[in-house]
């Protein structure tokens, strides 16, 4: 979910638009809550004051509560200067999930929004989220389509991931059955309808979610040092019958991996993590089987590019498949960077 090791959560409170009618806690000054941002990052000091400035500029935006996992590239004073009223600072790397879950204890709002640092928000895009929330009362979760800097939408959601999906996906196939990918198809971004669609879960760069349905999952599995907390989430709501939506026609800027410096390392903590989300959701033996596959999938990867003429991205899947074999200090998502 977002970027995120040693991070900083913003958490900012935003008070009722008059389209968006339900309550929430009170606060000072006899206003409801409507709408907490939490924010996660590492080493996100050149993003993060677009990030609070743009959502300081939606309606009604409150107080900001910041807490920063031992960055060291000055992103908490960043966060200071772009408006924060509170900054909490860890000691040690406690983890994106963990982090979150500090962030929502200094929440008390009816909805949570989980922005990525490197996600820039509009007021009409937050305000269609919140509709759309509003209009289902089966929906725990809202998510928008993202767009990336060169101007390509991306959407923002996928299947869940098998292992036979999360195998094959890395294999450059020229033609890919649904049940061999993860990924919604391309021409989804095309043609998608105005209204909410119903996925399988929604991608944790800008997130909305109700705040009772945290509270009964009790919070982010903790579990999930880096990477797959969304996708849990989606597990958890389809479990308790209720529902993920993407909002087509809300759209978020969102650069991706700002955070990242190594692909390579971060592709092979996504695996790590994947992992662990299919022991949890499939069982032990599916994660045996996965962890057996992504050796040998990674590599043909590797020689199917090469032969391809794509030199950079055969070198790129050779060093993951290296991470993933020989899984040292630098591969183990304790000391990792998004």
């Amino acid at each position: 979910m977002g970027d995120g090791s040693g991070m900083i959560v913003v958490v900012i409170t935003t008070w009722p638009r008059r389209s968006l009618t339900d309550g929430g806690a009170a606060c000072t000054g006899g206003f409801p809550l409507l709408l907490d941002v939490v924010i996660v990052t590492f080493e996100s000091a050149a993003e993060i004051e677009d990030c609070i400035s743009a959502a300081r500029a939606c309606t009604g935006v409150g107080r900001v509560i910041v807490v920063d996992n031992a960055s060291g590239d000055g992103s908490a004073a960043a966060a200071r200067r772009a408006g924060a009223d509170v900054v909490l600072e860890n000691a040690d790397n406690l983890g994106f999930a963990r982090a979150v879950n500090q962030g929502l204890l200094k929440s008390a709002s009816e909805r949570v929004l989980l922005l990525n640092p490197d996600a820039v928000i509009s007021d009409q895009a937050l305000t269609k989220l919140g509709v759309a929330l509003d209009a289902d009362e089966r929906a725990v979760m809202a998510g928008p389509v993202l767009a990336a800097p060169r101007g390509e939408t991306v959407v923002g959601a996928r299947r869940f991931s098998t292992v036979s999906n999360r195998l094959l996906w890395h294999l450059p196939l020229p033609c890919r059955p649904r049940w061999a990918t993860p990924e919604y198809p391309v021409e989804a971004r095309r043609d998608m309808p105005e209204g909410p669609v119903p996925v399988d879960y929604l991608w944790g760069a800008a997130l909305l979610v109700r705040r009772g349905f945290l509270t009964d999952s009790g919070g982010l599995d903790e579990r999930f040092f880096l990477y797959s907390e969304d996708e849990d989430l989606g597990h958890q709501a389809r479990r308790r019958g209720l529902r993920s939506l993407l909002v087509p026609d809300a759209v978020v800027r969102h650069v991706g991996g700002a955070s990242s410096t190594d692909a390579a390392l971060a592709q092979a903590r996504i695996e790590l993590s994947n992992a662990r989300l299919l022991a949890k959701w499939e069982g032990a033996a599916a994660a045996r089987r996965f962890r057996a596959g992504i050796g040998p999938v990674l590599a043909l990867r590797a020689l199917i590019l090469a032969a391809a003429g794509r030199t950079e991205e055969s070198r790129l899947a050779w060093r993951t498949w290296r991470l993933m074999a020989r899984p040292d200090e630098r591969a183990r998502p304790r000391h990792a960077a998004q």
